[in-house]
């Protein structure tokens, strides 16, 4: 796993019932080197701000590709989702969007193709 990816691609975003309590967003991405992590985005948290225009945009169905990313660490360790044992990124990033495609499956397809 690089330790700071150039590119990801937001492969999803769905809305999951929080362990807090409300409603977080789970943000699913795709590295340009195949890597595969995730983020939990909870409005009601300060760090909304830096995911709000990312959010916005998938949920309007425009492909996106972010950068500037850091992995969630903890003791020094990269955290992984419990479930897939992928890595998580911490919400706490500011995401750059590098670019925005108005037709979300291309730039799935390209990546898809481009990984291959």
């Amino acid at each position: 796993m690089t330790e700071r990816h150039k590119n990801w691609v937001v492969a999803r975003a769905q809305t999951k019932t929080s362990r807090h309590g409300g409603t977080v967003s789970e943000i699913t991405m795709i590295s340009s080197e195949g890597d595969i992590a995730h983020t939990y985005i909870d409005e009601r948290n300060r760090n909304y701000k830096n995911w709000e225009t990312v959010l916005d945009l998938i949920r309007q169905k425009y492909g996106v590709t972010v950068s500037d990313l850091n992995y969630k660490r903890q003791a020094g360790q990269v955290q992984m989702r419990k479930d897939t044992k992928e890595p998580l990124i911490d919400a706490d990033s500011r995401p750059r969007i590098t670019h925005v495609d108005d037709d979300y499956d291309f730039v799935i397809q390209t990546l898809y193709e481009v990984l291959r």
